[in-house]
């Protein structure tokens, strides 16, 4: 798999660890952010490839859910994955109309996440070559 830039947006800094530790491991350049707004910044600054995004993020102002919207509205070739500590039916199909890849509950399989990742990016691999 070639190196991809992720950026991981959870408020739990352990969770955001792990996550982190896992995807260094197959060689990813790996950001990460607590919050919406910072998670912006980055992305801004950095045009990550994906992004794993946390539903319950602590600004009040900006979900996890808007953050996926307005990741999509300025790049709809990012690939977005969705962790939530519990699953909703209704915050699940808003993700998806919202334009994400998939969507998990934590805790999730390591094999699963990278397997996830690997349609992700092949996925984005398609829609680039389309726009060329």
């Amino acid at each position: 798999m070639d190196q991809k830039k992720i950026l991981i947006v959870d408020g739990d800094k352990t969770a955001s660890s792990n996550l982190k530790e896992i995807l260094e491991k197959e060689g990813h350049l790996l950001f990460t952010a607590s919050d919406s707004p910072e998670a912006m910044d980055i992305f801004e600054q950095n045009k990550p490839d994906i992004c794993i995004i946390e539903i319950s993020l602590p600004s009040p102002e900006v979900s996890g859910l808007a953050l996926l919207k307005k990741i999509k509205e300025k790049d709809v070739t990012t690939r977005c994955i969705i962790l939530t500590s519990a699953d909703d039916k209704t915050k699940r199909k808003i993700a998806k109309d919202f334009g994400a890849d998939a969507y998990f509950t934590k805790p999730m399989d390591k094999d699963v996440l990278l397997e996830t990742l690997n349609i992700a990016i092949h996925a984005q691999r398609l829609l680039r070559d389309k726009d060329e």
